[in-house]
């Protein structure tokens, strides 16, 4: 039983694993789209990250879970795509990741351009979101550099950036870029909206 103000809320769930005392950590740039989802995010065991639902938009939803008051339910499709999350920023990692496996992606993860650059080449990807400002290698020496190869020259690219000005948005499109989405105004929608379209694309 959730209670959220004057609203309370009756779940299901299949087991309890276990109960904890945790210090929930807001979530920066990550946009109003997940800010009305998740409460923040807490560390596990001091290393692995997860998000804190935000009760009270369940219970003004009334609806099953987080991920359907989002509104990305799986894909239907006959293969899953593979989508490769790249952001030094594990909050926001772990937050891309929940929202495209919650879509029903395949996800990996990278802490910047040169990790990323190592799986890129080791894997096969249908489509790499990045961030920008990442340290050894940023969003857009990947993307240029995904460009210049004749073997990667045609994934799709998104960067999903804090970077907001007009200028900084030219830079990444020049770079290769295939969409440009700010984290000050991150929505899950929107971005799984460009991701079939861009998938579509290359069907």
């Amino acid at each position: 039983m959730l209670v959220a103000g004057a609203r309370t809320l009756a779940i299901t769930v299949d087991d309890v694993l276990e109960e904890r005392e945790i210090v929930v950590r807001p979530l920066e740039h990550v946009g109003a789209g997940a800010e009305a989802h998740f409460g923040g995010a807490t560390l596990l065991d001091g290393r692995r990250v997860a998000l804190v639902v935000n009760v009270a938009a369940l219970s003004l939803s009334g609806i099953r879970g987080a991920a359907a008051s989002a509104n990305i339910g799986p894909i239907a499709d006959r293969r899953r795509h593979r989508v490769l999350v790249v952001d030094d920023s594990i909050t926001t990692r772990t937050l891309e990741q929940s929202v495209f496996t919650a879509a029903g992606f395949d996800v990996d993860t990278a802490v910047d351009g040169v990790d990323a650059w190592r799986m890129i080449e080791q894997n096969a990807y249908d489509l790499v979101v990045t961030d920008v400002e990442m340290p050894r290698m940023d969003g857009l020496q990947l993307c240029e550099r995904i460009r210049a190869s004749a073997v990667h020259e045609k994934l799709p690219v998104i960067l999903v950036t804090s970077l907001d000005k007009q200028e900084q948005r030219a830079r990444g499109l020049g770079a290769g870029a295939d969409a440009y989405i700010t984290k000050s105004s991150f929505d899950q929608d929107t971005l799984l909206s460009i991701v079939r379209q861009l998938l579509g694309e290359r069907a």
